[in-house]
């Protein structure tokens, strides 16, 4: 449950923070345990599940988030490279870059 929680707690910063609009969905084992949408996409207009939202650096905290949960879980290790989970990803010379060096970029 500490990971629904730090999402919780990434959404309310957007929302204190002044962002417009957030949504949130929680899976687990390939079902919805959790839908919600925050804020206002125009005047008059709450977000919808088909709204599309530009995260920008914002991305990052939901990644890190993720990989560490996962890491914690004995998915993988901070050292295991990124092209061995992601196919394609060893092209044009990163063939050795690591989640480590992913999370520190």
């Amino acid at each position: 449950m500490a990971s629904v929680n730090c999402f919780f707690s990434i959404i309310y910063c957007n929302i204190v923070w002044r962002a417009q609009a957030d949504s949130i969905l929680v899976a687990r084992h390939g079902h919805v345990a959790y839908q919600a949408s925050f804020g206002k996409v125009a005047p008059g207009r709450a977000p919808s599940g088909d709204d599309r939202y530009l995260l920008m650096s914002m991305s990052k905290a939901y990644t890190a988030t993720l990989v560490l949960k996962a890491i914690d879980e004995g998915r993988f290790g901070l050292d295991t490279r990124i092209a061995d989970l992601v196919p394609g990803f060893g092209a044009l010379g990163k063939q050795r870059a690591t989640l480590r060096q992913l999370l520190a970029h």
